[in-house]
């Protein structure tokens, strides 16, 4: 929004007009991040003027036009367009393309998965807004795999890496690409400490983590499992599973205590599953008497996930119980004047979802401290039993990675 802002003035001085903005963004982050409301709360803390904003339709090009932001889901990409079957999306969006100044992708690591419908319409975008200015926003470049990095770095330079439109990055083959363009000018980075100076936030608290003790009953149903020979990739997820089972309790009983001391302060619990946590931890919470407890996970619709979010931000609901994939991207969870707990139910499973999780409560608007409570499971016991276990299968030949 200030890069935005900067347009304005520079196109104002020059043509006498603002900037036109032409926004790429998820589904989920359009009425939670880019709602005009929302985008005028940040032009009113940085002295901007204030901005109209559209969602793509089929209407009439004109009133479009006359927006500040032109808005666009990633789904209206992903609609079928070969054969007898076209986009029309993908024509309206190409009739805008002139007419634009900034393109914003936000969540730019979405554009992935090479010979996706998304991914095709975007080579049509990149290949002809080389003249315009681009902007590409994310606080998680490369998520999972690595290979994703080709297409943003066709993005960020549509000629030198043209290859990458059609093929994934090859590290062995391409070392320094990368690292490259994080040390040019195109690529910056806000750290949380500037987002805190920029916005003067109150201080993040990360705690020490919350161990969890497994009982004897927890260790031996957990040890059945990961003795379990086969390499099914269902393995991991069984063994999660069991681990979060065990912290239902500790979990209920430790939002107990953070709202019994501080009354007024809003839970937020996130876990990557959740069958065998949600569910029950949503209960044993009601039944500790924690207030109005929510759940939001896949199978809750967008709409029903948005107005539950919001009652969170308005203080309605006092515990919301999430899953990391849903609600750790695009949407605020902000908690105002009200202090915010942030409890992983498990580490996030790389630095990135710790992040953007945490990023839903660290923002602009945010009076009140956030702190964040990673639980780890855990017994000594049970670890002895299996480092020796691990020993006695070396013992008998088996190899195992460092």
């Amino acid at each position: 929004v200030g890069i935005k802002g900067l347009m304005d003035a520079d196109l104002q001085l020059r043509q006498q007009r603002k900037a036109r903005a032409l926004v790429f963004a998820p589904n989920q982050a359009l009425p939670s991040a880019w709602s005009e409301a929302d985008i005028n709360m940040y032009t009113n803390a940085l002295g901007l003027p204030a901005q109209r904003c559209e969602l793509l339709t089929r209407s009439p090009k004109s009133k479009m036009m006359d927006a500040d932001f032109i808005l666009v889901n990633y789904d209206k990409l992903s609609m079928p367009h070969n054969g007898g079957r076209q986009n029309v999306y993908r024509k309206i969006i190409a009739d805008l393309l002139p007419s634009i100044d900034l393109l914003i992708v936000d969540e730019c690591h979405n554009l992935k998965n090479l010979g996706r419908n998304r991914v095709d319409a975007f080579k049509e975008i990149v290949e002809n807004t080389k003249d315009k200015n681009v902007l590409m926003l994310s606080a998680t470049p490369i998520p999972t795999n690595l290979p994703d990095a080709g297409f943003l770095l066709y993005m960020i330079d549509p000629i030198r890496f043209l290859h990458y439109a059609t093929q994934p990055f090859d590290y062995d083959q391409d070392q320094f690409s990368i690292r490259n363009a994080m040390n040019s000018g195109s690529w910056f980075s806000f750290s949380r400490a500037d987002v805190k100076q920029l916005f003067n936030l109150p201080p993040l608290i990360e705690t020490t983590p919350h161990r969890v003790e497994l009982t004897e009953e927890q260790s031996k149903k957990y040890l059945e499992v990961w003795k379990d020979g086969s390499m099914g990739i269902d393995k991991v997820p069984r063994l999660s599973r069991i681990l979060l089972e065990a912290e239902v309790n500790d979990i209920a009983e430790l939002v107990k205590d953070i709202r019994t001391k501080t009354p007024d302060a809003q839970v937020a619990i996130f876990s990557f599953y959740k069958e065998g946590f949600t569910a029950e931890a949503a209960r044993r919470i009601t039944q500790q008497g924690c207030g109005t407890v929510e759940t939001i996970t896949g199978d809750c619709a967008l709409k029903e996930r948005l107005l539950r979010a919001k009652r969170f931000r308005n203080g309605d609901t006092n515990v919301l119980i999430n899953t990391t994939q849903t609600m750790s991207e695009s949407i605020s969870l902000c908690t105002g004047s009200r202090p915010a707990y942030v409890i992983f139910a498990e580490p996030p499973s790389v630095p990135a979802e710790y992040d953007q999780a945490v990023g839903r409560f660290y923002r602009l608007g945010l009076k009140a401290p956030v702190t964040v409570i990673e639980t780890i499971p855990a017994s000594a016991k049970l670890n002895a039993i299996m480092v020796a276990e691990q020993q006695r299968s070396k013992a008998d030949g088996v190899h195992f990675r460092n």
